[in-house]
């Protein structure tokens, strides 16, 4: 069973690593599915662009009792933000830019998770279908930001058995 801050915690290793994103505590670049974090950060200048924000995560428990998986619907942004908006030859830059480093988030995740140097049961994730991301373009959004949505379901082992010490009885 993945735990919320392990999902949080790749997304965010990945926004850290990328070359072009560099996300750290200093220069954010990294927000939660929270509205709130991104919307906050905006007036007093904290984003930085460009921006990877994870989408709300839906998970569906599938298979039996025997083998259980976990179907996990999720997602990011990648936004840039457009300072000018008449400029449109920008904006078709932005929308190209985001473009790459999405693309490049989701040929990361196929490494990851068909990585064979990593052991099955060490995997946070052990099922990914790239060919079945959907690929949105955003824009504006918040700050005049432009760029792309991705949204995928990943599958992870699911594990969770009934635990008699978490239920007080009478």
């Amino acid at each position: 069973m993945i735990s919320y801050s392990d999902y949080i915690n790749y997304f965010q290793k990945l926004s850290s690593e990328h070359a072009q994103i560099k996300h750290s505590d200093s220069e954010k670049h990294f927000f939660r599915t929270t509205l709130e974090e991104v919307l906050a950060a905006i007036p007093n200048r904290t984003i930085r662009y460009p921006a990877v924000m994870l989408l709300p995560l839906e998970i569906r428990t599938l298979g039996n009792s025997d083998n259980a998986y976990e179907r996990i619907y999720g997602g990011f942004l990648i936004l840039e933000a457009l300072r000018k908006p008449e400029d449109h030859a920008r904006r078709e830059e932005i929308l190209k830019n985001t473009r790459i480093i999405g693309d490049d988030f989701i040929c990361r995740i196929r490494h990851d998770v068909y990585n064979c140097q990593v052991p099955f049961a060490q995997k946070l994730f052990v099922q990914f279908d790239d060919t079945a991301v959907i690929k949105k373009e955003w824009g504006p959004v918040w700050d005049n930001a432009f760029g792309w949505s991705y949204e995928f379901s990943l599958f992870a082992p699911y594990n969770h058995k009934y635990n008699a010490g978490v239920w007080i009885t009478s």
